[in-house]
């Protein structure tokens, strides 16, 4: 929501405005954001900041996601899937920025790759 001029202080029905749009749209209050011009390298960094915590808790979600599919497959019979959960979770630490936990799921998945026959590394995956 783009907000063009400064509301007074005693203006309520800016804010009583704002938050019955939020609530017809059915957002959270969290992922809706007012961007003020009049304030605009302010505005700026509260939207940076927040779109970056965003990210960051959708990626960690989708990690978490990842890891609970992760535990239901066979090394042994599934390793090729077993490979993939660990390099999207490996993919999605990085997006958060942990070269740590990133490098560490890289590393399962190579070292589940290097496990694998030879012939099944020549499957086509579709």
């Amino acid at each position: 929501l783009v907000q063009r001029r400064r509301s007074g202080h005693g203006d309520l029905s800016s804010d009583e405005r704002v938050n019955s749009l939020r609530k017809r749209a059915e957002m959270d209050s969290r992922n809706f954001f007012v961007f003020e011009m009049y304030d605009f390298p302010t505005a700026a960094r509260r939207l940076d900041r927040t779109m970056h915590e965003l990210a960051i808790s959708y990626y960690r979600e989708e990690a978490r996601r990842i890891k609970k599919n992760r535990e239901k497959v066979s090394k042994t019979l599934q390793p090729e899937l077993c490979v993939r959960h660990n390099f999207k979770i490996a993919f999605f630490a990085e997006m958060r920025r942990d070269a740590k936990t990133a490098l560490k799921y890289y590393g399962y998945a190579y070292s589940v790759l290097r496990d694998v026959p030879s012939d099944n590394r020549m499957s086509e995956v579709k």
